[in-house]
């Protein structure tokens, strides 16, 4: 089996530069449905610059637990994987403070 014809539909640039950070995080105490605040500012605190974030996924140290930055809200978004049914939801209101995300962002 071949793959078929490839239409390139946009192609950009990087409007300066790129920035590839692995890091680890502690999750907050009282996580809220929806996600949390404060991840930009720590960041930005942490590499000394006043990047923006494009995108930043990471696991949790305990299975089941994922997390995603949601740029138009700066929230981190912390979701819950069932083992059992698979079923996918929001943390809610969940005590990660025990839990330690490994994460990879890109920023500019």
């Amino acid at each position: 089996m071949a793959l078929g014809t490839l239409t390139l539909v946009t192609q950009a640039a990087a409007d300066g530069p790129l920035f590839f950070d692995k890091f680890t995080i502690v999750g907050d105490g009282s996580h809220v449905t929806g996600g949390t605040t404060g991840l930009l500012a720590k960041l930005r605190a942490a590499c000394g610059d006043s990047r923006s974030i494009l995108t930043c996924k990471g696991k949790g140290s305990t299975a089941g637990y994922s997390c995603e930055y949601v740029p138009s809200t700066d929230k981190l978004r912390v979701d819950f994987e069932d083992q059992t049914s698979g079923v996918t939801a929001d943390a809610g209101s969940a005590d990660l403070d025990a839990i330690t995300f490994t994460c990879e962002a890109i920023s500019k």
